[in-house]
């Protein structure tokens, strides 16, 4: 029981230190990115596949710019970990891996956050850069 505790303790630290260097990117990365106004759509599965086939998208750069430092794949990111922790292997712990998310999952939670994860405003992720990502984050589940 002792140890359960101690490994509790540890994650929960290790988590909070991982959270603190993943906000200070957001931050320095919000400096960089402009806000503008936009109207979200809806993008057709046609346009989601065409975009994984060519590669590197702008969905994948909002990706690396806000989201990579704390959802890539990897042991050292504290979002894969925790998700890690709660699927315990049922489900890829690492979000571009995954196959069950939609765009509509992807916005709410960019938005609002969860657990350890603040709310990313307007400010920071755009409509139209958010737009982009939940297309980047979905493309597998659209197309299986």
């Amino acid at each position: 029981m002792r140890s359960s505790h101690l490994f509790t303790a540890t994650f929960l630290a290790l988590t909070a230190l991982a959270t603190t260097a993943c906000q200070n990117d957001v931050q320095a990365n919000a400096a960089t990115t402009s806000s503008t106004s936009y109207s979200p759509s809806k993008k057709p599965v046609e346009a989601a596949v065409a975009q994984f086939a060519k590669g590197k998208t702008p969905g994948q750069e909002v990706f690396n710019r806000n989201c990579a430092a704390c959802h890539a794949d990897g042991v050292k990111f504290a979002g894969t970990m925790a998700l890690a922790a709660k699927y315990d292997g049922s489900i890829p712990a690492a979000l571009e891996q995954r196959k069950d998310l939609t765009p509509e999952i992807i916005r709410y939670f960019v938005r609002n956050g969860v657990s350890i994860m603040p709310g990313y405003r307007k400010s920071q992720i755009t409509d139209k850069e958010l737009d982009e990502l939940a297309t980047y984050l979905s493309q597998k589940t659209l197309i299986n």
